[in-house]
């Protein structure tokens, strides 16, 4: 990542950490149209510098949990196309266990409506085992604790592909918070995919929505 960001900056590229979205507008019309953005420097993380705005030709929205509000600034004037985000908590779990000793990823036969791939084997650099993550719908983002009631039905899924498990080798250990683009009970595997997309009407306005895992767990951040 430090590599990436050096390589960005000597490119023209400009980051401002810890600063917050809080406006989207147009600038000019058809195909002279552009974007300015209006960020508070100070943002949640207190990065300071105060409120101030950058102008484009081409804006990605690529916010994570917030790119449906963001988007939802710019789109603002058409109540039709706002969107409404729904959140889904993922627990992992720790294994100290040394059996049963596997050596490849492990994920169950997906299940139709269920919105993720299920509480698979995952192994880190180091070769050790991880189960998860979980599906736990949530009606905000701000909850990143993971929590000790999750154990038992990760136990019962993990069993269907690993019966060996040894059960008091588990224990909670992140989490992170999937956008989804439809409720609970509306989409599962295969039904929802990502939204790519540049807004019609929008030129250069290009919308990246519902962007879960292979684009990894979001933190609450707005930027």
């Amino acid at each position: 990542m430090t590599f990436l960001h050096g390589d960005f900056e000597n490119a023209g590229g400009d980051l401002a950490k810890d600063a917050r979205v809080v406006d989207v507008q147009t600038i000019g019309s058809g195909g002279e149209m552009g974007y300015r953005v209006t960020v508070d420097g100070d943002g949640q993380g207190g990065g300071g510098g105060g409120e101030f705005s950058i102008s484009a030709d081409v804006l990605v929205n690529a916010a994570g949990l917030s790119a449906i509000d963001i988007s939802n600034m710019l789109l603002r004037s058409h109540p039709e196309r706002l969107l409404q985000a729904y959140f889904c908590k993922g627990t992992y779990f720790s294994y100290s266990a040394s059996t049963p000793k596997v050596g490849t990823l492990l994920y169950p036969a997906p299940v139709k409506g269920f919105a993720g791939l299920g509480t698979h084997l995952t192994l880190d650099m180091a070769g050790c085992v991880r189960f998860g993550p979980d599906v736990e719908w949530v009606p905000d983002p701000s909850n990143l604790v993971p929590s000790e009631s999750r154990v038992a039905a990760a136990i019962f899924a993990i069993k269907t592909y690993l019966p060996g498990l040894q059960e008091a080798a588990l224990a909670p250990d992140y989490c992170g918070i999937r956008p989804k683009m439809v409720p609970e009970g509306l989409g599962g595997v295969g039904q929802v995919d990502f939204v790519i997309r540049e807004e019609e009407g929008y030129s250069g306005f290009v919308n990246l929505l519902g962007i879960e895992s292979p684009g990894g767990f979001c933190t609450p951040i707005h930027m």
